[in-house]
């Protein structure tokens, strides 16, 4: 726009492999509740992807 000022468009995108997210650890059966058995399942993938838009201003 100007010597100073930039305005920047973008896409981000973050990928992240082997988290534990909490539905696939939720137990539904009441046995389970009281029990030593504490194994968590920690090989699910999440992908959080979004457009940016950003000004950045020199001086």
């Amino acid at each position: 726009m100007s010597r100073c000022l930039a305005i920047r468009f973008g896409f981000d995108v973050l990928a992240i492999g082997d988290v534990a997210l909490a539905p696939d650890n939720f137990r539904t059966d009441i046995e389970s509740i009281g029990s030593n058995d504490h194994r968590v399942n920690h090989r699910s993938r999440v992908a959080y992807y979004s457009p940016t838009i950003g000004a950045m201003l020199s001086f």
